[in-house]
Order: C-alpha cells, then sequence, then structure tokens
C-alpha cells in the first residue's frame, strides 16, 4: 500500500499538542476567525434577533400602555430686605439661591409626605379598586382597541371577561374581619351586581346607587355609583390600607426640581388610565396647595390669639400710665410741658419705637441665620447706635429739674405704651384679614391635564432595543459555541497541529446543498453536483483533487481509494461521488462502493434501491457483475455494457449500493469476503473509490481501510473538532491504517481565498 510521503507523524506528542494550541489560539484571534464564526452563525444569528424583534413588538403591542400627567408648581420664598443691604458684596445672592435650594428641597419632601399623599387618597378614594377582567394577554389588547360607546360584544365564547367599554365606579367598599379583601364584583340585569367571595361564595347582591349591606355575618357595605357592562360580566373588586395606597401613589409621583434655584417643581404622575393620571395629580396639587394655605391660616390664627390676648393687658397699661400722669399734673398744676421736654420726650418715643421693629427683625433673621451673618451683624450695629442714642436722650431727661424730670418720664411711658398698643392693634387687624383671605406661597403654573399619548412602551425603541439584544445574544451564543466545541475552520491548522497533509479545499456550495434538501422533500433522485453543474467551484476543487491523486498516488496496483470521516457529517458520501464522477469524466473506469452496511446513502444519487447491493454479494447471492449500477441510467450494468464502454474509449461509473442492511455489517466486512471484492473490481476498474462509515463510530472504518491503497479524512469546516480527527487518526493507526491526507469540506469563502 502507497502512502504519501508527508503522511509519517514523527512529531512527539507534547510538541503536537502545544503546536495545536498555539494554531488554535492564533486562529481564534485573527479577524478572519471571527468573521468566519459570524458567518457560520448567520442564519443563527439572524434567527435571534428575529425572534427578539418578534418577542418586543409583541410586548410594544400587547403591553399595557402607561400615561404620564405633568403640572408645574412655584414655590415662592419669604426672605425679606433691608435699605442698603443690597450693596453688600455677593452674599447675600449666594445665601438666597441656597435658601431657595434648600426650601425647594423641603417642599419636594412635603408634597411626597403622607399628610399631601394621604388627602389625595382620601378625596379619591384610591383605596378601593375595580377593574374588569380581561382575557389572559391579548385581553387588554382588545379593549383598548375598542373605541363603542356600549360595551363590546363577548368574545371566544367568554362572556365573563371585559372586552372594552366596561365602567365601574364604586364609593364605599367595607368588609369586616374573615372576609378577603379580592372579591369579584359580577354585572346582572341592568343596574343589578352580584359580589362573590374569592371561594365562589355569594356575598350580598346590590343595585347601582343604593347602599349595599351583607344580611349575615361577617358584614360588608358596598355602594356602587356607576355599572356599565353586559350581564354576567365580572369585575375584579379589592381595597388595600390607607399606607398601601399613599406608597402606591408615592411610587407614581416623581418631584423634582425644574432647574436649580428657580424655585419651580415639576411634579408627574404615571397610571394606565389617562383620566386617572390627571385625576390624581390635580388632587396631589390641590393638596398640597390646601396645606400651605391651612399652614398659613393657622400661623396668622395663632398670632392673633397671642395678640388678643395681650391687648386687653396692653389697654391696662396705656390706661394705668394715662392716669399716672393726669394725676401728677393735677397735684404739680402742670398742664402742658415745656418745647424741650416735649422734644425729648418724642425723641425717646422714636427710639423705643425703631428699636422694637429692629428687635423683631433680629427675631426673624435668628432662626435662619447665626450671629456672625452679615445681616445679622448689621441689625446688632443698629440696635447698638439706637441704643446708645437712647442712652444719650435719658442721660438729658434725668439733667432736668426734678418736676419736668417726673413729668417727662410718665409721659414717656404714656406715649410708648400708646404706641405699642396701636400697634398691635393694626397688627392684629392685619392678622384678622390675613386670616380670613390667606393664600399659600405656592403657586400652580401648569396644571394637570389629560394625556394624550403614552410614555411607554416606546414601540420603535422597544423593537429596535429588543432587535440589536437578539444580535448581541446571538453572537454571543454563536462565539461561545464555538469556543466549546473548537471546531476547525481553517485546514491549516490540520496541517500544523496534527501533521497530515490537506489534498483538497472544497468550498461551501449553497447550491448543492439546497439541491440536497429539495430532493430529499421530493424523495427524488439526489443530484449529484459534477453531473448537475460542473463548472460549481467546488467540480474544480475536485478535479484539482483528481490531478493531485493521478499524479501523486495512483498506478496499476493502487487504484484503490477510501473516504472516511471522523463522524456521520462531514461528507463522505458526496466526496466519494463527486470524485468518481470527475474521474470517469477523464475516461476512468469507476466504481463507487458503499461499505457503510448501516447507513449507506449511495443509492439516492443513482436513483435506485439498496438491493442488490453490497451486503448481497458478500452474502454469496448475487455476482459483483449483478450487482454494479450505472450511474447515468441507473439500471444494472453487465460486463457487456463494460466492454463497450471501455472499446469506445469512454469512462465508466458504475456504483455498488450498500444493498439490505445486514443485523451483522461488522462480521459481514471482516470476513474477508470484502477483500475479495475489492480485488476484483480492481481487476475491472482503473479506480475503486470506497465510501466508509465513520472511523469513531464504528470499526468498520478501520476493517475497509486495510483493503484500500490510500485513505482519506473527510474533515467538514464548522463541524468537525481537532479532538475528533486525531482520535480517528489514532483509530486507524492501531488498525496499522495511516491516514494518506485530509479532504477539508465545506470551507467558508474568506477560508478559500
Amino acid at each position: 500500500m502507497a502512502t504519501h510521503p508527508h503522511m509519517s507523524d514523527t512529531s512527539p506528542p507534547r510538541l503536537r499538542a502545544h503546536t495545536q494550541r498555539d494554531s488554535e489560539a492564533s486562529d481564534s484571534l485573527s479577524l478572519r476567525n471571527l468573521v468566519e464564526t459570524v458567518r457560520a452563525g448567520k442564519w443563527f444569528i439572524a434567527g435571534c434577533a428575529l425572534l427578539a424583534a418578534l418577542a418586543g413588538g409583541g410586548y410594544a403591542i400587547l403591553a399595557t400602555p402607561v400615561y404620564e400627567s405633568q403640572a408645574l408648581v412655584q414655590v415662592e420664598g419669604h426672605r425679606g430686605s433691608f435699605p442698603g443691604f443690597e450693596n453688600l458684596s455677593g452674599m447675600r445672592e449666594d445665601a438666597a439661591r441656597a435658601e431657595t435650594e434648600l426650601e425647594t428641597e423641603r417642599e419636594m419632601e412635603i408634597l411626597r409626605s403622607r399628610l399631601v399623599l394621604g388627602a389625595a387618597v382620601d378625596e379619591l378614594n384610591l383605596q378601593v379598586t375595580a377593574s374588569p377582567a380581561r382575557f389572559p394577554v391579548i385581553g387588554g389588547y382588545w379593549a383598548r382597541r375598542y373605541d363603542g360607546e356600549a360595551p363590546a360584544p363577548a368574545r371566544f365564547g367568554k362572556g365573563h371577561y371585559g372586552w372594552g367599554g366596561e365602567r365601574v365606579q364604586v364609593e364605599r367598599f367595607d368588609v369586616g374581619e374573615g372576609v378577603s379583601d379580592d372579591v369579584t364584583l359580577e354585572a346582572g340585569a341592568p343596574g343589578a351586581y352580584t359580589i362573590y367571595a374569592s371561594s365562589g361564595e355569594r356575598l350580598l347582591e346590590g343595585e347601582v346607587g343604593e347602599l349595599a349591606r351583607s344580611q349575615g355575618e361577617p358584614p360588608m357595605t358596598v355602594l356602587v355609583t356607576e355599572l356599565e357592562a353586559a350581564a354576567g360580566t365580572r369585575f375584579e373588586l379589592s381595597k388595600v390600607s390607607r399606607q398601601k395606597a399613599v406608597r402606591d401613589v408615592r411610587r407614581a409621583l416623581t418631584v423634582r426640581a425644574s432647574r436649580p434655584g428657580t424655585g419651580i417643581l415639576d411634579l408627574t404622575y404615571e397610571s394606565e388610565d389617562p383620566k386617572e393620571s390627571e385625576r390624581v395629580l390635580s388632587a396631589v396639587v390641590d393638596a398640597y396647595v390646601r396645606q400651605h394655605i391651612d399652614r398659613r391660616a393657622a400661623q396668622a390664627r395663632k398670632g392673633l390669639e397671642f395678640l388678643e390676648d395681650k391687648l386687653p393687658e396692653l389697654r391696662e397699661q396705656v390706661e394705668e400710665a394715662e392716669e399716672a400722669y393726669n394725676e401728677f399734673r393735677r397735684q404739680n398744676q402742670v398742664m402742658d410741658l415745656g418745647a424741650e421736654p416735649e422734644n425729648l420726650v418724642s425723641q425717646i418715643v422714636e427710639v423705643e419705637r425703631e428699636l422694637g421693629e429692629l428687635e423683631m427683625r433680629r427675631l426673624e433673621k435668628d432662626r435662619r441665620f447665626t450671629a456672625e451673618h452679615p445681616e445679622m451683624q448689621t441689625l446688632d450695629q443698629k440696635i447698638r447706635r439706637l441704643e446708645a442714642r437712647r442712652d444719650a436722650l435719658e442721660r438729658r431727661a434725668d439733667g432736668l429739674p426734678g418736676r419736668e424730670q417726673q413729668a417727662v418720664r410718665l409721659r414717656r411711658e404714656v406715649d410708648v405704651a400708646t404706641e405699642l398698643y396701636a400697634s398691635l392693634q393694626s397688627t392684629a387687624q392685619e392678622l384678622r384679614v390675613a386670616e380670613a383671605g390667606t393664600i399659600g406661597n405656592v403657586r400652580v403654573l401648569d396644571s394637570a391635564a389629560v394625556p394624550e399619548a403614552p410614555v411607554r412602551p416606546q414601540r420603535l425603541v422597544v423593537s429596535g432595543v429588543s432587535t440589536a439584544a437578539g444580535l448581541l445574544f446571538g453572537f454571543g451564543l454563536a462565539f461561545v459555541r464555538r469556543a466549546v466545541q473548537r471546531s476547525v475552520q481553517s485546514p491549516e491548522v490540520i496541517e500544523e497541529a496534527l501533521g497530515i497533509p490537506v489534498y483538497g479545499v472544497l468550498p461551501h456550495s449553497a447550491g448543492e446543498r439546497r439541491a440536497a434538501r429539495r430532493g430529499a422533500r421530493r424523495r427524488a433522485r439526489r443530484p449529484l453536483l459534477a453531473a448537475s453543474n460542473p463548472a460549481d467551484a467546488v467540480v474544480e476543487s475536485f478535479r484539482s483533487f483528481r490531478t493531485t491523486l493521478h499524479f501523486g498516488l495512483l498506478d496499476g496496483k493502487t487504484n484503490a481509494i477510501a473516504f472516511t470521516s471522523p463522524h456521520a457529517t462531514s461528507g463522505t458520501s458526496f466526496v466519494s461521488m463527486n470524485v468518481g464522477h470527475v474521474f470517469a469524466e477523464s475516461g476512468t473506469r469507476v466504481l463507487v462502493i458503499d461499505a457503510d452496511l448501516r447507513a449507506g446513502s449511495l443509492h439516492t444519487y443513482v436513483g435506485c434501491g439498496r438491493s442488490p447491493g453490497l451486503a448481497e454479494v458478500l452474502a454469496g447471492e448475487t455476482a459483483l457483475g449483478e450487482a454494479v449500477r450505472d450511474f447515468v441510467s441507473g439500471d444494472l450494468a453487465s460486463d457487456t455494457a463494460q466492454r463497450g464502454n471501455e472499446g469506445e474509449g469512454r469512462g465508466v461509473f458504475h456504483v455498488l449500493t450498500s444493498g439490505a442492511l445486514p443485523a451483522d455489517p461488522s462480521e459481514r466486512l471482516m470476513g474477508g469476503g470484502f477483500a475479495r471484492v475489492v480485488s476484483a473490481a480492481k481487476e475491472q476498474y482503473d479506480l475503486v473509490v470506497i465510501d466508509t462509515p465513520p472511523a469513531l463510530a464504528v470499526t468498520d472504518a478501520a476493517v475497509v481501510g486495510a483493503c484500500a491503497s490510500s485513505v482519506f479524512m473527510v474533515v467538514r469546516a464548522g463541524r468537525s473538532q481537532l479532538s475528533e480527527i486525531e482520535a480517528a487518526q489514532k483509530r486507524l493507526r492501531q488498525g496499522q491504517i495511516p491516514v494518506t491526507g485530509v479532504v477539508f469540506d465545506d470551507a467558508g469563502t474568506e477560508g478559500s481565498r
């Protein structure tokens, strides 16, 4: 048996393993390998993208849309100002901005508080929810598409579901202990309804607009104010705690500052019902404004109560001061003060009034600023100056004669008490007016409106994102599959890693794959590529392989070649038949033997049945000449026909099918009969091509290979792994059958170039 000079494997195992790893790493990191991986899994990637796009599109269509209502609220500050303070360098502006931001954050927390949201929950009765039961998955979609005035008719015979247009309004729903808060309300005759427990027990019957109470225990009270639905339609009625209702509203409410330092709050509320989103947000804004008004009214009321308590005392002080002053004048017969004492008293009273105002302002600022703040320091300086002026005026008063000094003191007490009493009376009147017409420091810029379009799902965005995710998932799986399988993509890897020469590289042929699938579907004769499309690039590769074999391996004594593979999907039958055809085209007498007695398929190329074939020849039931078939006609080929073709100088292409698949294929091949069949075929034909079973699956390949002059391993790109090829080579070597070379099948276009 002749062998190729490069077929010997003299490299040590460690060196081969190291070379294999290096070549695999180099191959996996190459750009060409990445492109080939994507190309090999293009249909898988496209399928993932298509499935993801369909799933995303289905979700975008079937998902319940969410609507968002928006409102703008401005919070006005309470900052005061003092004349001349604006000239201070920049401190006021920074402090004002910081105060505004702090106040904005405080108001945002107030908006999210239970005080505000709880009032909205109570106003709209959000603890009670009633919604129609929908058909699973598509029920909501059908209901949203319906735009009629009356309730939609039932579909698919499911009358207890709501299909669109149903309305229900439950104003009151109180249940006692022992009854679930989740019950079913079923519409009956017009204006009537029945409530069932989750177990199916009937709890009560009622009429729309009338308060219904259950007769037994535990008690239940229901008030339905509106019900428009076909008889038999069911509604899911439930009641949650007030705290949970507040949490649900808080979860759907978003409060954020429109821009820093502006004091404008942007409020949004999300709901599956556009009208509900507007109602709830309007209720939240109204509750927020009311609490501001109530708070300011409460402050005015508390201040008024304080003043109303103090005014009688101040009135008594005024009266006592006037009585003391009048008594002093009667006793001393003093009608009026002189010009100088009168002027001195006026100045002292004015200073006392200004000091009082400054003290009030300082108390107001002291709640927000420290003593080191510029505003506080300015107020302290003004207070000290007024106190110094007051002390000077009092010293001047102390220098007056005794009687005038006493008159000045009494007159001063009268004027100060009268001034303070008048000021407090004026303040009390202002507080009464403020309490009667209190407005808050919150202004609604944009009130909530019913949204016209949902904010999500955005169909184009969902479809695009899902398609992109599908592509990424497909790419990832394609590379993971390649990393796990470690399949061979390039013939150079085989030569470098295993030292087996590659005799032929067969490019991928989409036309041959389609023709094979079409023939299998129609259960017709499978077309042979070399015969049906002789100009195909794969056929040219077979012709190159023919030339290599003709000049390198074949002679008169070594004219039998076998094709095997690591596994059953490598394409040995395809290679055997096309090699036989291209040799027959050159005038060679060729016989292709289907030695796969387990799953032989060469008869599909001929268009005949399996029998008679190799199995019958090995069993002695049929002679070799009576079992072979002509590829062109599919008929049994006689010796006369063979000799006639030989005399005419034309090639012969005959096929020996597998025959009826026996129960003991290995024993049939090992009995020596197969060697005699091959020997007889060598005498009658110039070339004998043997299609063998996979080398790793069964031992038949070793038995058949022993009868061949050369054994070629068919390796399919993207399917065969280096470990499988090495294991198949080892299996054949154990049977003293060296592998002559490799035929690399189904190579990608990048690899072939």
